[in-house]
């Protein structure tokens, strides 16, 4: 299969080698992602794998996953790309013009040999241009022993091999690393810029992406975030992340407090684990959880444990033979108004699987928000005292009211400046 090329520079020393372009971006279902389907409401044309770790180049003769030299080139393959300026479709629906003529024409690739059914993109780059705006790419290029830095003897240009990248986020960026300025969008959509942060996290370019990163995110913050926890609010935790947006970040981060029936998922997208969190299995004891230090996860079980810490400690109250109504102090009527708040709040909290036995942490399968859902919704007997015509004003459902909004008005998103300075 021929490869796709992208002249960059029409005078270019480098070509970038995109293997395994990514089909599916940020799967709801990771186990359910093929590379021909797309997940999460529509079609998605890029994959992320996260990596654990980055990876570094290889000295030569040594093995080296990515970033690698390619192997030992043989017959090249003419790529025909259009030679006029017609409109470049890119992901979500935008567009940008299409290489000029000078740049984008029948251009010679080579096929690796050893692979040559597998689809790839080729970039032809400036290595100078990498180096400058990207350190991980000045380790690989400006470094003796590295096989980036030697150029290929088949064509004399450096060789970089990159792997399940998004394409037209690859392409935005190089072009952007090259000063292409007349074909970088002024506005991309909120998956675009997750995509386009992939990258500035593994190869770090810095200041190099700065004046359009601080365009995309202007125009994407003048929209509400997402009110619900779903897929897009923790795209918006990752750029948010990513690019420094203070404010998006901890509105983002708190809905995830009050909304989340477990640790975060992270959709595949390399969030750090002081945000994300994972719970660990602990055998010495059973139904023993361990937590990674965890901020979101933290908060989440900190509000839950609030509210029923505040529900445990009415049903004492009510219990206590020394109750006194707050409205009646007359001893009859603290009894009956006592025992009516008990019988309510015991039913109800029976019904929501409440009382027996006590929820601990890590609260799996329960969300705050909807915890605090179901207590409004709870039902509360009335009684009417003896010769009296009014129901007594003492209500569950008034003193459920009063316990939220303490809890709630704790619950505060987490500030990105802080966790960046731990």
């Amino acid at each position: 299969m021929a490869p796709i090329v992208h002249v960059i520079d029409p005078d270019p020393d480098t070509v970038i080698v995109l293997k395994n372009p990514c089909t599916i971006f940020a799967p709801c279902n990771p186990e359910e992602a093929s590379p021909k389907q797309a997940m999460c409401g529509g079609p998605v044309r890029v994959y992320y794998k996260t990596k654990k770790k980055k990876k570094k180049g290889k000295k030569l003769g040594e093995e080296h996953p990515q970033p690698s030299t390619s192997p030992p080139l043989q017959e090249p393959a003419l790529v025909e790309t259009p030679a006029d300026s017609s409109m470049y479709n890119l992901d979500e629906g935008f567009t940008a013009l299409a290489e000029p003529s000078s740049a984008v024409q029948r251009t010679p690739s080579p096929i690796l040999p050893e692979e040559p059914e597998e689809e790839s993109i080729h970039y032809h780059v400036s290595s100078r241009h990498l180096i400058l705006a990207s350190a991980a790419f000045r380790r690989m290029l400006a470094r003796d022993g590295f096989a980036e830095s030697v150029r290929n003897e088949a064509d004399g240009l450096y060789h970089i091999t990159a792997h399940d990248w998004d394409a037209e986020a690859f392409l935005i960026v190089l072009r952007i690393v090259h000063g292409r300025n007349k074909l970088i969008p002024r506005e991309v959509p909120l998956e675009m810029l997750a995509k386009i942060a992939v990258l500035e996290d593994y190869y770090n370019f810095g200041e190099a992406l700065d004046v359009f990163t601080e365009v995309w995110i202007r125009e994407l913050t003048q929209r509400p975030i997402p009110q619900m926890h779903g897929r897009d609010l923790v795209l918006w935790i990752w750029v948010a992340w990513v690019f420094g947006i203070e404010q998006q970040f901890t509105k983002a981060t708190a809905t995830s407090i009050k909304q989340i029936t477990g640790s975060l998922r992270t959709l595949d997208l390399p969030i750090p684990a002081i945000v994300s969190g994972t719970w660990v299995y602990k055998s010495l004891q059973p139904d023993m959880f361990l937590c990674t230090a965890d901020e979101i996860d933290s908060r989440r079980y900190l509000a839950i444990e609030s509210l029923l810490e505040g529900l445990y400690k009415r049903l004492e109250v009510y219990r206590a033979t020394n109750y006194q109504c707050r409205y009646n102090g007359d001893p009859n009527i603290s009894f009956s108004c006592g025992a009516f708040l008990l019988g309510s709040l015991m039913k109800g909290l029976s019904c929501m699987g409440l009382d027996q036995p006590r929820p601990e942490i890590p609260f799996r399968e329960l969300s705050f928000s909807v915890l605090c859902d179901q207590l409004q919704n709870m039902d509360s007997a009335q009684w009417m005292p003896s010769m009296g015509y009014d129901y007594h004003p003492c209500n569950l459902q008034t003193e459920l009211e009063h316990l939220i909004t303490d809890v709630s008005g704790t619950i505060r998103g987490l500030s990105l400046s802080e966790l960046k300075h731990r």
